[in-house]
């Protein structure tokens, strides 16, 4: 149900991509992230891209994504070109 699921902004639910290139958009980061919550059997429920900061955040709906996307990025860091 949705009250097991936590709220879009969870802290727990949302990573942070530094140092995007100028060109990023929402798009190419949802389509990099997608496939995590597939795995993860959840869903991004938000993206948000601040390109004069070179930030993005994206929320999940559960953390397990999240705890995907970590141990992915530890081995082989990702790169937005």
């Amino acid at each position: 149900s949705d009250r097991d699921r936590p709220p879009r902004g969870d802290p727990d639910c949302t990573i942070v991509i530094k140092k995007l290139p100028d060109n990023a958009k929402e798009a190419d980061i949802i389509a990099l992230f997608e496939p995590f919550a597939k795995q993860s059997n959840a869903k991004i429920v938000g993206a948000t891209v601040a390109n004069h900061r070179a930030l993005a955040f994206v929320d999940f709906d559960a953390v397990e994504a999240v705890l995907k996307v970590v141990e992915v990025h530890r081995k082989d860091p990702f790169k937005l070109n």
